[in-house]
């Protein structure tokens, strides 16, 4: 009788933990298809930038009017609406227009740190 009752509770508990597993993983694509459906804003990156530090995520914004390609070396500006702005860097062949509203996928990288002052990038990835 008391071994079917450990057999029992421990039943219960690979449940239980099977269960909890599943909800975790749930909530990872949860987030994953959020940050997908509502990028972020520049804003949001800047003002908060160890959220966004460990994986890509998506941003969105316009580009701004001094992009930059050189030897293969490609940059734009992005802004908000709030007049927030970041440096991309990207791969594409062909730069977006200025003015272009876009949706990219990025990772946040820094370029340097000085006296308090950093200067954050973000650089383009694939989908």
């Amino acid at each position: 009788m008391i071994a079917a009752h450990i057999k029992q509770n421990n039943m219960e508990a690979k449940r239980i933990y099977i269960m909890l597993i599943t909800a975790i993983m749930i909530c990872t694509s949860c987030e994953k298809l959020m940050n997908k459906i509502q990028p972020a804003t520049v804003g949001q990156v800047l003002g908060n930038p160890s959220k966004f530090a460990q994986a890509p995520f998506y941003v969105t914004g316009r580009v701004g009017q001094n992009s930059l390609s050189i030897l293969g070396f490609k940059c734009y500006w992005l802004s908000d609406n709030n007049g927030n702005e970041i440096r991309v860097r990207t791969h594409r062949s062909v730069l977006p227009a200025t003015g272009e509203e876009v949706k990219i996928r990025a990772r946040l990288e820094e370029n340097f740190a000085i006296l308090g002052a950093s200067d954050k990038v973000l650089v383009e990835t694939q989908e």
